[in-house]
C-alpha cells in the first residue's frame, strides 16, 4: 500500500471532487474551532471535506469535544452541501 502526504489549508483543498472514500479527522475540527472566525472556518472545512469524498464516503471525526456539540456543526454542514 502506498501512502501520500499533502499539506494544505483545509479551507482551500486542492483535490478533485469525489476523490476519497474516507477522510479521517483527528483533532482538526477541534483545532479549527479554537481559531478566529471558527464557525465560518468549520463550515468551509466541512464543505470541502464533503466535496472531496466520493458518494457514500465516510468522514471519521476523532474529537475531544462533546458529541452533541460537534454534531451541531456536522449536521449543519451536511445539510448545506
Amino acid at each position: 500500500m502506498i501512502f501520500k502526504v499533502d499539506v494544505m489549508d483545509v479551507r482551500a483543498l486542492e483535490f478533485d471532487e469525489d476523490e476519497f472514500d474516507c477522510v479521517i479527522d483527528k483533532g482538526l475540527l477541534d483545532t479549527v474551532l479554537c481559531g478566529l472566525h471558527s464557525t465560518a472556518n468549520v463550515h468551509k472545512m466541512l464543505t470541502n471535506v464533503w466535496e472531496v469524498m466520493k458518494p457514500g464516503g465516510v468522514y471519521y471525526c476523532i474529537s475531544h469535544g462533546i458529541p452533541e456539540e460537534r454534531m451541531e456543526f456536522l449536521d449543519l454542514s451536511w445539510s448545506d452541501s
